[in-house]
């Protein structure tokens, strides 16, 4: 306990607040709590009679009330944050609860129920409650500020998201903080939303779902007034410039770790404005899946127009087992991810089509290829491009501790080969458990023709099987030799990241052509081309979507907020000291966590790495295990969250199905893959550990000798 045995020190400022600050005072008076407490109170020389009520109730409570009258207006003479210069100082409280002058509290049991709640987790470092907002005119709506219907533990991204929706009333926190506030932080035209994100990222943060104060909204004085002024934006933009995180992290174009420095940007100011007017077409244009899906569908338009696609179905509706059918898709999934981007845009629709050929839910066998190829990203039985890139970026992590130390791309190889048969598994079982049942009987409009193949659609198939052999041939010449024409420098490195998606195009375009014309779907130039059309004109709702999600990826990167939560979330695993196994958890978790707001595995890693690696190496274990844990998180939540590229397009293809469907839809059919595959790799790594098995080629648990 602190001086005097204070437990809670109430900061209040006012400044003509005659109309408010008695009901603020009574509210303080009325708590019902087993702990003393103290009420500090700055009046900013008010013009009114806000000192003189002040005045009385300081002679009625002397013990309790602790004010200060100033005699000249602190605002007017610059400075803009007085609870930081006058009230924080003074404050002997363990804890420090907020309320201004023109704010009141409605439960006589808050502070108790703050109190309790934070001495029950030494990790929380804000608590906060819903409130009514009471409009001063009618230019403020009154709404309820609520930004959960329960209580729960939030993390600092969730606070940063919704910083306006909690209300400054509400606020309670450990009094150690106040000394670890940044110097901006004193200059702050308003206080309580950069005290929100400093706290936040201080520790964990809990919401209690109870309306137990009142805001007052429009209040002469206050920010909402300040916001008519014309010159909020221009101060709020002063102090988001000063929120910065400062961290080590992998620089790509360098090939070095170095100190990295970024701010907070916002978009509301001359220059954010600029950007979104400035960048909308080139954030749309630039959208990676755009051109990656509509090159691709003009070659699976020809192959689908023509009849290939469903001759193709019907053969394999023939010759696969009904009971290997989800095992198949899921599985063929998570192998696809070796074609780089070629699962998101072939297989997933695909899987569609299967599941509907075989009389099952077509949303059903979307989910199971997705959470194949997304789910599953990191699991393979071959080594794909996310093995060196990833290793890369852990080596020069590693060599902060141990120059000469080096990660083989392959490091990971026996664990992740082995995680594709539980990814199948596990896909497999929710597929057929938990999504099928609730779909339910699938009565949309799209039917499979289930007619047995004609003798002419069996030569056509046999044909178009032959072309692809003939392409594949072509391509393997191109690739293959020593001086293959798509080598440049020895290496395939730019085939696979600018011409993989057009050698997909034309492996279902060739094929789609020769099948057309022995069958007889095509006869000339202009079929083809009207089937290319058709295939694109379905887009129209993509499109839409795509351009919606390029602009929130962009804006969301342009703010650095994904990169602020990411190193906030790790300097916080890193603060709270664990040890062994349940450090490895928790470090997965928070993987994943960070997932949902950057969604490149390899930016996060160039983030994470230098931070952890280092760190676990410490403890004992190697980089390569660090890695892994590592790709167990990033993999598990990208089939839950907007921020994955490919996410409209998926929803897209969703909504060919059940057009009602939208974002939401996807992320609630996913949900059960994403909860699944988390916590069954979590224990299939824990299982590993116990073991001692190496996780790949020279990839060790432990470093020797510890």
């Amino acid at each position: 306990m602190t001086k005097d045995n204070i437990k809670v020190s109430i900061c209040c400022i006012t400044y003509n607040h005659e109309k408010y600050i008695e009901q603020a005072l009574k509210s303080f008076l009325e708590q019902k709590v087993d702990f003393k407490y103290e009420i500090l109170i700055h009046d900013d020389c008010s013009s009114d009679k806000t000192a003189d009520i002040i005045r009385r109730y300081e002679r009625l409570y002397p013990d309790i009330i602790k004010p200060i009258y100033q005699s000249v207006n602190q605002y007017s003479i610059g400075i803009t944050n007085v609870t930081q210069r006058y009230n924080f100082p003074r404050a002997r409280g363990k804890y420090i609860a907020i309320c201004e002058g023109d704010d009141y509290w409605t439960d006589n049991k808050k502070l108790q129920k703050q109190v309790d709640i934070l001495d029950s987790d030494p990790n929380i470092s804000l608590c906060f409650h819903a409130a009514k907002a009471l409009a001063m005119d009618s230019s403020y709506p009154e709404t309820n500020i609520r930004p959960y219907k329960n209580d729960r533990f939030l993390s600092a991204a969730e606070v940063i998201d919704k910083t306006s929706a909690y209300p400054t009333a509400s606020l309670m926190f450990p009094s150690k903080h106040i000394k670890e506030l940044p110097d901006f932080f004193a200059t702050a035209p308003v206080m309580d939303i950069p005290l929100q994100i400093i706290l936040a990222s201080k520790g964990l943060s809990f919401y209690i779902d109870s309306y137990m104060s009142v805001y007052r909204v429009g209040v002469s004085g206050s920010w909402t007034k300040d916001l008519q002024k014309g010159d909020f934006l221009k101060k709020q933009h002063k102090y988001f410039k000063e929120i910065k995180a400062t961290y080590e992290a992998f620089d790509k174009k360098e090939n070095i770790i170095k100190e990295t420095t970024l701010t907070i940007k916002s978009l509301l100011n001359a220059e954010g404005i600029r950007y979104i007017f400035s960048s909308m077409v080139k954030n749309f244009t630039g959208f990676a899946p755009l051109g990656t899906v509509l090159v691709a569908l003009i070659g699976i338009g020809v192959a689908e127009g023509s009849g290939l696609m469903s001759a193709t179905m019907k053969k394999v509706v023939t010759a696969t087992p009904k009971r290997f059918l989800t095992a198949m898709v899921v599985l063929a999934g998570v192998m696809s991810n070796i074609a780089s981007d070629a699962g998101y845009v072939v297989l997933i629709p695909l899987g569609a089509v299967i599941f509907l050929s075989f009389g099952r839910h077509p949303i059903a066998g979307l989910a199971a290829a997705f959470a194949g190829v997304s789910g599953g990203f990191s699991a393979n039985l071959l080594l794909s491009t996310t093995d060196p890139l990833l290793s890369g970026i852990t080596t020069e992590a590693a060599k902060l501790l141990n120059p000469s130390y080096f990660v083989n791309p392959a490091s990971n190889y026996y664990f992740m080969a082995a995680s594709t048969f539980l990814i199948t598994i596990l896909g497999t079982f929710i597929t057929e458990k938990i999504i099928e049942p609730r779909l339910g009987e699938y009565k949309g409009e799209i039917v499979v023709d289930h007619n047995e193949l004609t003798d002419k659609e069996r030569k056509a198939l046999r044909c178009a099987g032959i072309s692809v052999l003939i392409f594949c041939a072509v391509i393997a010449f191109l690739i293959l030799p020593e001086n293959a024409i798509l080598k440049v420098d020895g290496n395939l490195k730019q085939w696979t990241h600018d011409g993989l998606v057009p050698t997909l195009m034309m492996f279902f375009l060739v094929p789609g052509i020769v099948y057309g014309k022995v069958a007889g779907t095509i006869k000339n130039d202009k079929d083809v081309a009207k089937m290319m059309g058709s295939s694109l004109a379905t887009m129209g709702g993509y499109l839409a979507l795509s351009f919606a999600a390029a602009q929130f990826v962009a804006y969301f990167s342009y703010t650095n907020l994904g990169t602020f939560v990411a190193v906030k979330g790790a300097d916080f695993l890193q603060s709270i000291g664990l040890t062994g196994l349940p450090l490895i958890v928790l470090f997965v978790l928070v993987a994943a966590f960070i997932n949902l707001f950057m969604g490149s595995a390899s930016a996060k890693w160039a983030i994470m790495a230098p931070i952890f690696v280092p760190m676990l190496m410490r403890l004992g274990y190697t980089p390569e295990f660090t890695q892994l844990a590592y790709r167990i998180g990033d993999s598990s939540t990208n089939i839950i969250t907007p921020l994955m590229t490919y996410f409209a397009m998926i929803v897209a293809f969703m909504q060919k199905y059940d057009k009602e469907s939208g974002m939401g839809t996807l992320i609630s059919v996913m949900l059960p893959y994403s909860m699944c595959f988390l916590v069954g790799w979590t224990i299939f790594l824990v299982i590993w550990f116990m073991t001692g098995l190496p996780i790949g080629i020279e990839g060790a648990i432990h470093l020797a000798g510890m």
